[in-house]
């Protein structure tokens, strides 16, 4: 089973494995990694983003979420472009304003629109991909 990115929902928290860490190096570099164990992880409370090293399993990173808006604003794209494979002719990373008319269509907000998150590597790397290549930042 390859590392993949998902959410608990009762506290919209997400595992990351240490492949996807170093994909988004650039982004995590700037924040500082605590240490904890599950249950240290599941009683903190933080208003801003917390990225955790689990200590039973150090090459598991659980990004904490103050709320369900910050996760949205960090996956329902990636979200989007993975499950929209199938019905669309040709894959692509939506725009901003397309992305809010997908939300508004779906009778979804930007908090609500996924109760969780799981994105494979791969997936990762089509993203970026797919973004660069529409020129997308």
């Amino acid at each position: 089973m390859g590392y993949c990115l998902k959410s608990i929902l009762k506290r919209s928290r997400s595992l990351v494995g240490a492949g996807l860490l170093f994909a988004l190096s650039q982004s995590v570099s700037a924040l500082d990694v605590s240490s904890g164990d599950f249950q240290q992880i599941f009683k903190a409370r933080s208003d801003a983003l917390t990225v955790w090293q689990l200590a039973d399993n150090p090459n598991v990173y659980i990004f904490d979420f103050p709320g369900l808006n910050l996760q949205g604003r960090s996956f329902n794209r990636i979200t989007q472009f993975t499950e929209q494979q199938g019905s669309e002719p040709y894959p692509k990373v939506l725009t901003n304003q397309e992305l809010n008319r997908y939300y508004e269509a779906a009778r979804r907000t930007q908090a609500d629109f996924a109760f969780g998150h799981d994105v494979l590597i791969s997936e990762l790397v089509q993203f970026f991909n797919f973004a660069a290549r529409d020129k997308l930042s």
